[in-house]
């Protein structure tokens, strides 16, 4: 199978579309508590650390406690494990397993489960207006 590669060629340089922006995040957060739709005995916490005035990129702190519910991406979101470990499971498909220092990937409109053993914590960026392949 051939996977295309696609390559940028501009004729001109690009200048960027913002300056580069640093968020620091003290050792520990507020965190506002919010139960998560559907839940069977989860429990979910988040802090908007940055919201981006261009557009709606966003980055999140979270906790999400032991249990299950369902979850559905609304655009591009990476999300890197800090602590706790638990699964991901798509629609349809078999379930990926994450623990402390895991990054996952979702596409814009992935569905499925989480299912959380020990609370996980995790640093997400959401992209709801990135392009992809």
């Amino acid at each position: 199978m051939m996977i295309p590669i696609l390559l940028d060629t501009p004729t001109a340089p690009r200048a960027p579309i913002a300056a580069p922006v640093l968020v620091k995040c003290p050792a520990e957060l507020e965190l506002t508590t919010s139960p998560p739709a559907v839940s069977t005995t989860a429990s979910s916490r988040q802090k908007l650390v940055y919201m981006s005035p261009l557009d709606a990129t966003r980055i999140l702190m979270r906790e999400r406690g032991a249990g299950e519910w369902p979850y559905t991406t609304a655009g591009l979101e990476f999300c890197q494990i800090l602590s706790g470990h638990g699964s991901f499971v798509p629609e349809g498909g078999e379930p990926i397993p994450l623990n402390s220092g895991d990054v996952i990937l979702f596409y814009p409109r992935t569905a499925g489960r989480w299912i959380v053993v020990e609370t996980l914590k995790e640093l997400s960026l959401a992209l709801p207006n990135a392009s992809y392949l």
